[in-house]
């Protein structure tokens, strides 16, 4: 999430308790609540469409602002955009 001044803007983990301007993947469980968690800390959860496994398959140890860099490589990538 971004901030109207462009920054990330700080969350909350379900999973961990922590608050930091990670990615996470929002899903909602099966009671119907909105669900953020680190995407490290969904797969340990049970991710559940599994996006979290597939994106950690590609970006490999990265966490905090180098998988930040990394699905936006990606989305860049998807949207035929060079980010040489």
């Amino acid at each position: 999430m971004v901030t109207e001044n462009g920054e990330r803007a700080l969350q909350w983990c379900f999973t961990c308790r922590q608050a930091d301007d990670h990615p996470r993947h929002h899903h909602y469980d099966d009671s119907g609540q909105l669900v953020s968690r680190h995407i490290d800390c969904c797969v340990q959860e049970g991710c559940p469409d599994l996006s979290c496994h597939a994106l950690l398959m590609t970006a490999g140890d990265k966490r905090g602002a180098e998988l930040v860099a990394h699905v936006e490589a990606l989305a860049l990538q998807a949207q035929g955009v060079s980010n040489a």
